[in-house]
């Protein structure tokens, strides 16, 4: 173990703006002042958990910040640099000017601005832990220099300082994660339809709609638990490179917090974990947390809108962008609305012509207290102080919360922050839905559509509530269970099989109208078990966290429980006959690395990725491969199922094969066969042999799969997604893709994506006894620690490691002492 005291130099001469230095919680800084004392203590333990402890917020912040800095310093600089809207003027304009739009997008969003307004009206707490931080990650860099900091920005023209203004503005930027972020280029295309009208030029403009965020939380409660006390999984599914990935900490100030677990890259506390008597997680929810309005325009100005028979004009406001290597600066002009800033994607029908215009409304826009919700709920010591947190200060951005504590209660509630539409309002979008199949789909797929022809449109803002505009908490739906509570990304629906729960508003999702997703039915067939599917996986009375971790790495396909045993049914003898056998004989239905036969099984069912639909059906295609629209715009289905979806059965329906789905399958298997073929990948090779990421030049077996394919609960793909990756650093190198809804390669499948910090806890009478693992290790950079490439190493064994949470625990672990401070 090792031991050693940093003093830098001048902390906070960098251009750290510092907290007050009194307790005014009305009056903080906002500029830079003279330098404010901080001292931390890091102790890292084995596998390089961070467990900084200190005597108040700022210098608890303060420590957390250094402790990143070492380990992912580069990936938060990045971001920094993002919305400060400054990529094009140290990179250039980028490919299709990628740069230059992200830095218009991002004045469009106004995120620094924002920061600035909302810094000061923080909660004291917050405000200090946020100043700290920054504080802490410039002492690192400035003890390190730029040019000798470890990873892809060593020596970088970009790497500076931050501030605390600039960390607001990253915060707003995530909590927009399931909003605004999704729209980027189109916020840079906004210009209005007229010849001398000067703008970005991009190409093949596309939004995506938020969909697909995924990760599994179960909490067990006393009635399964071998103990009194709860337990907890926690299987969170983001990228294992880019900005959105985690680190791991243990963060003390004694008498007032005491907090395990994972912090999103760059922000304060930590935002899943556990304390000495409660446990939480989270899922991304499907509700809906933005709106886009439809603007009537004018007749003989298209930037002006018609709102209750008035006509308004735009706002502008004209920004200038630097650009590497060019002589003059970018220049263009944005727009805004009452309803939001002005967006255009032409190609997916949200262009700006002469008769309309879209806007966005962004429930999360100003959200930047939300990581102090975080710290509020790591104080909280059992379930129901949890919800009392919700209820005082609204809930989180985008996410569901599942949560257990000592006494053996688990808790589920949808914590989203919705937009509060007047009841007739939504009635009457509930009326164009059921008239307009079009907008159904696009309301099912995440998109909220609405007329800006009149104010009372808006959301309702509740007088007192933290964020305006959205739904207060106590009309959230919720539960309290001693059995358990879990969710897979589905709506708040069916938390348990045994319950259903309504909600307020149809904003919050599907009430059970629509199937369940093969990975919620695979997580309540292994809790509860099923007829059709086979035994649960944790016995009532006798669960503990080694249940969790063994339900979780058992590794099944639910759509190898569906199809597995009928996909060759009625196929001509020899025709299929290798094919079938390996899927038949072979493949033992699971996704563990000795699995033989996963990747036929997972391409033949690759065409049906894209093509079932939400509630069953198949879609059918015509001669050209396009899906086939009936007179109202509706898709041609035909049955996939024998047995349909019934509410009222949701884990076991549907289920079946229908023939026109299995000869669909069968044509499919044909095809996946030749395509394996074609690649030289054996039929029968073991998953070990084509499943892997990457650690430096390490190649490193990954066992789970894919959700929509294979139906599994361990979620692990690869994905390239402008949303969740926005970091310009170096990522994974990946062969070309010979089948993009697989994403096969020459290789096999290389992954980035999915289980990312994966928790388990259990409360006993000795206290909190926790194993985790981070997938993609504890630190970006190779640098000797040996923090780098261990844990993706163990994920890769099934191999969990503790979590030391008591000071003797530490002690045991711990590999390296220091003392950071400021003068």
């Amino acid at each position: 173990m090792r031991r050693a005291t940093w003093l830098p130099i001048a902390a906070l001469s960098l251009g750290v703006i510092a907290g007050c230095n009194d307790d005014n919680d009305n009056n903080p800084s906002t500029g830079n002042t003279a330098a404010t004392s901080y001292e931390a203590d890091i102790t890292r333990t084995t596998h390089g958990t961070a467990h900084v402890r200190a005597e108040n917020y700022g210098s608890l912040g303060y420590g957390q910040g250094y402790a990143f800095a070492e380990d992912r310093f580069c990936t938060l600089m990045d971001q920094i640099v993002k919305v400060r809207s400054e990529r094009a003027k140290y990179l250039g304009p980028g490919e299709n000017n990628a740069n230059i739009a992200s830095d218009v997008a991002y004045k469009a969003l106004n995120v620094m601005e924002r920061a600035s307004n909302n810094l000061p009206e923080l909660n004291k707490n917050t405000r200090e832990m946020i100043t700290g931080y920054a504080a802490g990650f410039n002492a690192y860099l400035e003890q390190t220099g730029a040019a000798n900091l470890p990873g892809d920005c060593a020596g970088a023209d970009w790497v500076s300082p931050i501030t605390s203004q600039d960390l607001v503005a990253y915060y707003l930027d995530l909590a927009t994660l399931a909003g605004s972020r999704n729209f980027l280029p189109a916020f840079a295309n906004a210009k209005p339809p007229q010849a001398n009208a000067t703008g970005l030029a991009l190409d093949n403009v596309n939004v995506r709609i938020p969909q697909d965020y995924a990760s599994n939380g179960i909490a067990l409660g006393k009635e399964m638990t071998a103990g009194e006390g709860g337990a907890l999984l926690s299987n969170t599914h983001l990228p294992w490179e880019g900005e959105a990935i985690y680190h791991e900490v243990h963060l003390t100030i004694p008498g007032e917090l005491d907090v395990a677990g994972a912090s999103l890259s760059g922000g304060i506390g930590v935002q899943l974990g556990f304390n000495q008597n409660m446990a939480w997680t989270h899922t991304t929810s499907p509700s809906k947390q933005f709106i886009l309005y439809r603007l009537d325009l004018a007749e003989d100005d298209p930037t002006a809108y018609v709102v209750d028979g008035e006509k308004r004009s735009m706002t502008t406001r004209d920004i200038s962008i630097d650009v590497k290597g060019m002589e003059q600066p970018f220049t263009q002009t944005l727009y805004s609305s009452d309803f939001g800033p002005i967006l255009a994607a032409p190609s997916q029908g949200l262009g700006w012509d002469s008769d309309q215009a879209f806007a966005i409304y962004d429930v999360n826009i100003d959200n930047a207290e939300f990581l102090g919700t975080f710290l509020e709920m790591a104080k909280a010591q059992s379930v129901r102080e949890l919800r009392q947190v919700f209820l005082d200060r609204g809930g989180v951005p985008w996410n569901h919360t599942m949560a257990t504590d000592s006494n053996g209660e688990s808790f589920y509630a949808d914590t989203t922050f919705v937009p509060f539409l007047l009841p007739q309002v939504e009635s009457q979008l509930l009326q164009a839905l059921q008239s307009d199949p079009q907008l159904q789909q696009l309301f099912d797929a995440g998109l909220l559509l609405l007329d800006g022809k009149t104010d009372l449109a808006k959301p309702i803002v509740v007088p007192g509530f933290p964020v305006a505009g959205a739904i207060p908490f106590d009309r959230a739906p919720y539960t309290f269970r001693d059995d358990y509570v879990m969710n897979s990304n589905d709506s708040y629906w069916l938390p348990n099989a045994d319950e259903r729960l309504e909600a307020s508003t149809r904003l919050y999702g599907d009430p059970g109208t629509k199937p369940r997703s093969f990975r919620t039915r695979m997580g309540l067939t292994m809790l509860e078990g099923s007829n059709e599917f086979g035994s649960a996986l944790i016995t009532p009375g006798q669960a503990t966290k080694e249940s969790l971790q063994d339900l979780l790495f058992s590794n099944w396909s639910f759509t190898g429980l569906l199809w597995q045993d009928q996909i060759c049914d009625g196929s001509e003898p020899g025709s299929l006959s290798g094919a079938c056998g390996t899927i038949e004989q072979t493949w033992d239905g699971k996704l563990n690395l000795d699995s033989r036969g996963v990747a036929l099984f997972r391409e033949a069912l690759s065409p049906v990725k894209d093509l079932l639909t939400d509630d069953g059906q198949l879609i059918q295609l015509d001669g050209n491969g396009d899906p086939q629209r009936n007179p109202d715009g509706s898709l041609v289905t035909e049955a996939m199922f024998t047995t349909a979806y019934d509410p009222a059965d949701p884990v076991n329906t549907p289920s079946g094969l229908t023939n026109v789905g299995r000869q669909t399958l069968q044509g499919s298997l044909a095809q996946a066969a030749q395509k394996l073929g074609n690649a030289s990948l054996p039929l029968d090779a073991p998953l070990k042999t084509l499943q892997f990421t990457r650690k430096g030049d390490e190649t490193i077996p990954i066992h789970g799969g894919l959700q929509k394919i294979d139906g599994a609960y361990n979620k692990v793909e690869y994905r390239d997604d402008d949303n969740l990756f926005t970091s310009t650093l170096p990522a994974l190198d990946r062969k070309p893709v010979l089948n993009e809804p697989s994403n096969l390669t020459e290789e096999g499948y290389l992954i980035n994506y999915g289980a990312s910090y994966v928790m388990t806890v259990e409360y006993t009478e000795e206290g909190p006894s926790a194993e985790a693992l981070l997938t993609y290790s504890q630190s970006n950079n190779a640098d000797g620690r040996g923090f780098f490439k261990d844990q993706t190493e163990l994920y890769s064994k099934k191999t969990w490691r503790s979590v030391p949470f008591t000071a003797e625990a530490i002690a045991r672990e711990a590999v390296e002492e220091k003392t950071v401070s400021s003068p």
